[in-house]
């Protein structure tokens, strides 16, 4: 029994899971226990935790509706345990300003190279995951590319780091790009073997999951208690046992945790999503004047342009930002300019000093989850919380 605490994604020590829930992905996906007479009962509110309390004490709350929340919430009901959702607003964590790459070679352009076996094994697990909640799911090359000669000589440096533990780098010829680069980029490089989820579909298909299976209470919960036999949550003006409780609050933290975990700071990200033609999916990442950048086309013609995260914590997007990310963006790719701007958005992810992932057990109910990634390593979230959440 453990109250499991996610402040983003899944996180180590994870690597002594990953052999022991082999084929996980393949089972029924009408799991799960339902509430009594769930159709009939309200989604949201105070009535919510009264009928909970009425009834039954829930084996499982889930705090924060976020995608590891969410992803943990569907791990709990496919263990065929009772889950309760919390959260104001599911689906805006910062996964709503995501683009979904699911690109372990793009760990070390990053500065993340410790993150690359965990994405890697995250990657095999995703095509089993994204089709079980019938949720697109992109094969893509990222092409990897540097605006001036600084930049060139960066994404060679990075790149060499990258084939030094054993990932595939090739040289890509222009025809073959993703996108029509400017004249000035000469040397491309590629990760040839990666993906890209629909983050937005992938929200909508696990809120639909949980609200189908489990129960989702759109209140914030300002206080959770653990004792010998069971944890006890306060949301609004209701008290309510569970046997388990995972809390997933992103770069928000939940005062009076007993935990000693690592000091979470919020780093923002944003993106913008632009309409242009229909094509290839495809994705690159490239350096312009030291800036890193990003873009993801969708075969609709969608295209989500991001950038690394700063350090602000507010989720108000500034004409600045759009300023900075059309600027670089449309240096690398030209034609970009006459996309169609749809909309910005902003997100915040939880960030230690190290950029490492942790877990810290303190309690017999009590540990702590953290990772800074957004979307790509939910696959083998889910994996770990099935394990976690696994009834004895």
């Amino acid at each position: 029994d453990k109250l499991v605490t996610g402040v983003q994604t899944c996180a180590l020590p994870i690597c002594s899971f990953w052999g022991s829930y082999i084929g996980f992905m393949h089972r029924s996906s009408s799991r799960g226990r339902r509430w009594p007479n769930a159709s009939t009962l309200p989604q949201s509110g105070p009535r919510d935790n009264a009928y909970i309390d009425s009834v039954a004490t829930s084996e499982v709350a889930v705090i924060g509706g976020g995608i590891v929340g969410l992803v943990a919430a569907k791990a709990a009901i496919d263990n065929d345990l009772l889950v309760t959702l919390y959260d104001p607003t599911p689906g805006s964590g910062a996964s709503f300003a995501a683009a979904g790459m699911i690109s372990p070679g793009s760990e070390f352009l990053g500065g993340f190279a410790h993150e690359y076996e965990s994405s890697v094994v995250a990657a095999r697990q995703w095509p089993g995951f994204a089709a079980e909640l019938n949720v697109p799911l992109y094969v893509a090359a990222t092409d990897v590319v540097g605006w001036s000669g600084g930049d060139r000589n960066e994404v060679v440096r990075y790149l060499d780091i990258a084939r030094t533990n054993g990932v595939e780098v090739c040289a890509a010829r222009r025809v073959d790009a993703n996108f029509d680069f400017s004249p000035r980029i000469g040397d491309l490089w590629r990760f040839p073997h990666e993906m890209f989820v629909d983050v937005d579909a992938l929200l909508e298909k696990l809120i639909s999951y949980v609200r189908e299976r489990g129960r989702l209470v759109t209140e914030s919960v300002h206080r959770i208690t653990p004792s010998e036999g069971h944890v006890e949550v306060e949301a609004g003006t209701n008290l309510t046992k569970f046997d388990k409780c995972i809390v997933a609050t992103g770069a928000h933290s939940l005062p009076g945790l007993p935990l000693p975990i690592p000091k979470v700071r919020a780093s923002r990200g944003v993106t913008m999503r632009l309409r242009g033609p229909r094509g290839a999916p495809g994705m690159v990442r490239g350096f312009v004047d030291g800036r890193q950048i990003y873009a993801v086309r969708h075969p609709s013609g969608e295209i989500v342009v991001g950038a690394i995260s700063d350090e602000l914590s507010t989720t108000h997007v500034a004409v600045r930002d759009i300023r900075e990310l059309s600027e670089s963006i449309s240096r690398l790719i030209p034609a970009i300019e006459e996309a169609e701007f749809v909309e910005a958005r902003a997100g915040l992810r939880p960030t230690t000093a190290d950029a490492r992932s942790f877990f810290v057990a303190a309690h017999q109910r009590l540990a702590v989850r953290s990772e800074e990634h957004t979307s790509e390593l939910q696959s083998l979230a889910y994996l770990v919380c099935r394990l976690l959440l696994e009834k004895k």
